[in-house]
């Protein structure tokens, strides 16, 4: 299962960047899919579920656009403190 690891990557790279900012609570993340990448986006949502239990991003939304290429891209997050 390719997403998993997509979802563990997605999550330190969010965790990271909310650390930064100080902390801010997490509401959703998008993402750009790559309609070439070979990603089933149902699977890597269900992935990102699992990867940010106990985690400070656990109950926020993976958002997922469909693009062209093969690329996966956090677009933006959405956050409150």
């Amino acid at each position: 299962m390719r997403e998993w690891p997509l979802a563990l990557g997605i999550v330190e790279r969010v965790q990271r960047e909310v650390e930064r900012l100080g902390g801010l609570t997490v509401d959703a993340v998008h993402v750009s899919l790559g309609q070439l990448a070979g990603i089933v986006p149902d699977t890597l949502r269900r992935a990102f579920v699992m990867a940010t239990e106990h985690t400070p991003l656990a109950g926020s939304q993976l958002l997922i656009e469909n693009a062209s290429g093969r690329d996966l891209i956090v677009t933006a997050l959405e956050m409150h403190s």
